[in-house]
């Protein structure tokens, strides 16, 4: 499925329990996706975001269970609480370069999310529960090098 053009926001649960969705194209303008707006799309296998998206919302994607890889744009600066959790078969995710929080839980109960791309500044540490478990289950973290100009200390444990 493709949202229209001219779409700059999904509200909070549009798509919430769509069984037979099985793609999401989400086009250039969108720059938040809303409380549980994919919500139980377990059938959901892949979601191409816009270069626009600035915040991915609480349980956006939470129960998502047939996503294999995500890879968030750098404009977004923010993966709300539980935005990806339990999505069972993720097993790559990669961060955009602009992301400074990753909320509670954001991709808590992933068990195959083996591999994670960090372009951010945050430094993520593998079995950690810090910056919503995203490298809790890791066996491989490529991360930059946080830029000294760059660099946000949210005082979170790492």
């Amino acid at each position: 499925m493709t949202i229209p053009q001219g779409v700059t926001s999904i509200e909070s649960g549009a798509f919430y329990s769509c069984d037979n969705l099985k793609s999401i194209v989400i086009p250039e303008g969108v720059t938040e996706i809303g409380l549980s707006t994919f919500n139980y799309c377990y059938r959901l296998e892949s979601v191409t975001f816009p270069g626009t998206l600035v915040t991915i919302g609480e349980s956006a994607f939470g129960y998502c269970e047939s996503l294999e890889n995500i890879v968030i744009p750098d404009r977004v600066t923010t993966i709300e609480s539980s935005a990806f959790e339990y999505c069972s078969s993720l097993k790559s995710v990669t961060i955009g370069r602009s992301v400074i929080l990753i909320l509670n839980k954001a991709f808590y109960g992933c068990n195959n999310l083996k591999s994670v791309v960090n372009r951010s500044n945050l430094l993520f540490t593998k079995g950690s529960s810090s910056y919503g478990y995203v490298a809790y289950y890791a066996d491989r973290i490529t991360q930059n090098e946080p830029s000294k100009n760059n660099y946000v200390d949210l005082g979170l444990p790492s």
